[in-house]
C-alpha cells in the first residue's frame, strides 16, 4: 500500500476536569489522531497505526485515514488533566496508564514517502 504519511502513535483517551467550573469531559488525545485530520487538509494521502488495547480499537475507525492498523498492547493511554482556575496555569496532570512501546513488529508494510 502507498500513501504519503503513515502516523504512529498511541489511542489516548483523556479526561479533562474543569475544577472551577465544575465541568468534566472526556476525548481522544494523542497526536496521531490530530496528524490525520492535518494531512487530510493538506490534501496529502495519510495512513494511520494507533496502538491501543483492543477493545478501544472501535474509538478511531471514523478517522479520515485511507488505512487504519492497530498493534494491540495491555493498556490504553490514558491522562487525566485537573484545572484549577480561569487561566489553567494552575494545574495538575496524571499519566493513569500507558501504552506497550511501538516496536518493528507493529509497524505495517507501507510505503510512504513521511514515517
Amino acid at each position: 500500500m502507498n500513501c504519503d504519511i503513515l502516523a504512529m502513535g498511541p489511542l489516548s483517551l483523556d479526561t479533562e476536569e474543569l475544577r472551577h467550573k465544575g465541568v468534566t469531559r472526556d476525548y481522544i488525545g494523542g497526536a496521531m489522531p490530530f496528524a490525520i485530520h492535518a494531512a487530510n487538509v493538506a490534501g496529502k494521502e495519510i495512513c494511520g497505526l494507533v496502538k491501543c488495547a483492543p477493545e478501544d480499537f472501535d474509538v478511531l475507525k471514523d478517522l479520515p485515514a485511507k488505512k487504519m492498523f492497530f498493534a494491540a498492547s495491555e493498556k490504553t493511554s490514558k491522562a487525566e488533566a485537573i484545572y484549577y482556575t480561569e487561566s489553567q496555569e494552575q494545574r495538575d496532570i496524571f499519566l493513569n496508564s500507558q501504552i506497550d512501546p511501538i516496536c518493528a513488529a507493529d509497524i505495517p508494510d507501507v510505503n510512504a514517502k513521511i514515517y
